[in-house]
């Protein structure tokens, strides 16, 4: 039983039913942990001190903890346990690639597709979509830095070569009539240093990978990312918007008019606010609008201070604000924020939202906004910036501390029950983990890309299709590194040739998709959605017709 023998409830002793109930159980604690590590982690980018680091190290090590610790945690067991339980964490790892590879990223290019246009999406003018589900002209154009992952990612691939090769070149139990017990330590003698080695590699790659990370924290990409985040975060009334971007808008002292760094993304997030209420496209918005968007930024003024506010907006009397007039306001706005900021530290009175939300009922897009405020904590958006930071700060600390906690006490009992359903259903541990434990592990992953794609812009498809890139990475690292410890530490025969090969094959097919094909095509979808199916049938293949193992 491992670690969890006397703290859970034994699998085996219970009936079938109450198997799967522990398993959907145990599933649903791992997926909930999981998503608060995610969510705790992304919080950290709203500091722009910790930005840089979070995006480029916490991100990725965190967001491959679940199935690292499944993975750990099925070696964990006693010597008669360990080689039935390390089929769980061979799937575990081996379905996680292979699903974070196919279904996620097929389901981006379906979800942000758009009509081609010489052979290029076009991300630009509306609508972007008008060619429905056309295999041939439409798709998604994703920036070269994907193309650039493809190849890291085939890179860090090569541990599995190297152990894998290992294990052809020892050529143990290789006959039917081979004793395996024989075999076993044959191949146990021919593969012990090769793991050590194939584990070595595997952490240079993993070190080499953040460091990677840390030189390109400043890149195009990571700013999008991050720049994506604190819209979320203003949008859920986690942040106002001058917390938000106080960093990238702070002016040089002696140059007022001179900013600090690129206000590109503050502009991009002020836009997308801007055009909910700008309805008509004509580039204005009037008073009403106006108060309403500053609340959802979770910029509250008193009456007195709008008035002056929009005074110094609206210089011509028309009652109507353009976007560029509200930019230069806002920047100049936050600007007097940081300089004074006890003198917006009290949360402020305003007009009644209900009152004015009534302006604009009509519309129901703000319909759906009303709901949506009304589940919204504000605790945090009423708060001084440097305040808000700090509440975040601790926030993201209980929520990764909480989700890790949680995760490494349910990966255990979570193996257990993998391996009984495998046993009560006659069907291998493998592919069990295979296809459940990705689910439980991965499933904010995959949701976060397919939310991503779905803004159907050129820098949303990369971020969307750059994050599956670096949990494969991950994987082939992190996670492919604890594995290899297992196998050094316990004198384990390497017997995973049917699944290094299935996860070789689906990450060659991306790398090529990736690296070489720069707009993939609807159809792609449908190819890269078939290799997941594709792949357990030939792990099977290999294992039940060519005997691999």
């Amino acid at each position: 039983m491992g670690l969890s023998e006397t703290l859970f409830i034994n699998p085996d002793e219970i009936g079938t039913v109450q198997v799967i109930f522990l398993m959907l159980v145990y599933g649903y604690i791992l997926s909930q942990s999981s998503a608060l590590i995610s969510d705790g982690s992304e919080l950290l980018l709203l500091i722009p001190s910790l930005a840089g680091i979070v995006g480029s190290v916490v991100l990725p090590v965190l967001g491959a903890v679940p199935d690292g610790a499944i993975v750990l945690f099925s070696g964990m067991g006693t010597p008669t346990e360990v080689d039935a339980q390390i089929s769980v964490g061979v799937g575990a790892l081996a379905g996680s690639t292979i699903m974070l590879l196919t279904i996620p990223w097929a389901l981006c290019i379906i979800s942000g597709r758009v009509d081609l246009v010489n052979g290029e999406a076009n991300y630009k003018g509306k609508p972007k979509l008008t060619r429905g589900y056309d295999l041939q002209h439409t798709g998604v154009t994703p920036r070269p830095s994907v193309a650039v992952n493809a190849k890291i990612m085939i890179g860090t691939a090569i541990s599995y070569v190297i152990i894998q090769a290992a294990a052809f070149g020892s050529r143990c139990g290789r006959t039917v009539d081979t004793d395996v017990s024989e075999a076993n330590d044959c191949m146990k003698s021919h593969e012990h240093w090769v793991a050590l080695v194939a584990l070595l590699f595997s952490i240079a790659c993993f070190v080499g990978y953040l460091y990677y990370n840390i030189k390109n924290a400043d890149s195009e990409d990571n700013e999008d990312f991050i720049g994506e985040v604190k819209k979320q975060a203003i949008e859920s009334h986690m942040i106002s918007i001058s917390a938000a971007f106080e960093s990238d808008l702070k002016t040089k002292y002696g140059e007022s008019d001179k900013l600090k760094h690129d206000d590109s993304q503050f502009k991009s997030a002020l836009k997308s606010f801007f055009s909910k209420y700008d309805r008509d496209g004509n580039g204005v918005i009037d008073a009403y609008e106006l108060r309403v968007l500053l609340d959802d930024l979770n910029e509250d003024m008193t009456e007195e201070r709008f008035a002056t506010f929009l005074k110094e907006i609206d210089t011509d009397g028309s009652g109507t604000v353009s976007f560029k007039e509200f930019e230069v306001a806002m920047k100049e706005y936050i600007r007097r924020k940081n300089e004074n900021p006890e003198g917006h530290s009290i949360p402020l009175s305003i007009q009644s939202h209900d009152e004015t939300a009534k302006h604009h009922k009509e519309g129901e897009a703000e319909e759906e906004e009303e709901e949506e405020e009304e589940e919204i904590p504000e605790d945090i958006a009423a708060l001084p910036a440097h305040q808000q930071k700090l509440r975040i700060l601790l926030r993201s600390a209980w929520m990764m501390g909480v989700g890790t906690v949680i995760v490494l006490i349910f990966s255990d009992p979570m193996v257990d029950v993998l391996n009984t359903v495998g046993k009560r259903f006659h069907i291998g541990a493998f592919y069990v983990a295979f296809v459940l434990a990705p689910v439980a592990s991965n499933a904010s992953e995959l949701i976060a890309s397919i939310a991503y794609a779905t803004k159907k812009t050129k820098k949303t498809i990369t971020i969307s299709l750059a994050a599956l890139e670096g949990a494969a990475c991950m994987n082939n690292t992190f996670c492919l590194a604890i594995f290899l410890v297992l196998i050094f530490a316990k004198g384990l025969a390497w017997k995973f040739s049917a699944e290094t090969i299935a996860i070789l094959f689906v990450e060659l097919a991306l790398f090529g998709i990736g690296a070489f094909i720069r707009t993939q095509k609807l159809y792609l979808a449908g190819v890269i959605f078939s290799l997941y199916p594709l792949s357990i049938f030939l792990v099977w293949f290999l294992e039940n017709v060519c005997g691999l193992n």
